[in-house]
């Protein structure tokens, strides 16, 4: 059976020692450079949706209230022990109608208001994907050298 040894130096073990510790703000960090670069696509697709008003075969109603809403939450970890961060909507509306439940009807339609659908989300995560990998990836490596 071969053998193989190999020895690391004091400075490698104090960088991963300092991972460790630092382990949640790099999370935080490279979570919140993800979420910047998803903004823009989702506040593009989704004022491209609310505008839409050829699917709608009507004039847009549109106040803009919705897309004026979106915004990032901090991150939060949840139960179990998942970091999180979202991009929403914040709520209410000045009539107090749920932004969230505006964006649903936009998003899947309303067979009861003759609305079709005007999908967003599914393409802001497929146009988006590559920069929020790439934002991703950057944030962490350059929160890692700062180590």
């Amino acid at each position: 059976m071969a053998k193989a040894e190999i020895v690391w130096d004091d400075e490698f073990f104090e960088k991963l020692e300092s991972l460790g510790k630092n382990t949640d703000k790099i999370i935080e960090k490279t979570l919140e450079a993800g979420a910047k670069a998803a903004l823009p696509y989702f506040q593009a697709y989704l004022s491209e949706s609310v505008g839409n008003s050829e699917v709608l075969e009507r004039e847009s109603r549109s106040t803009g209230e919705l897309v004026r809403s979106v915004g990032i939450s901090g991150v939060r970890i949840d139960s179990k022990g998942v970091h999180n961060i979202k991009i929403g909507f914040h709520e209410p509306r000045r009539d107090g109608t749920p932004n969230a439940k505006i964006a649903n009807i936009i998003e899947y339609g309303k067979k009861s208001a003759n609305q079709p659908p005007r999908p967003f989300l599914s393409k802001t995560k497929r146009k988006s994907k590559p920069a929020v990998e790439a934002a991703m990836k950057k944030a962490f490596d350059e929160e890692v050298n700062k180590l």
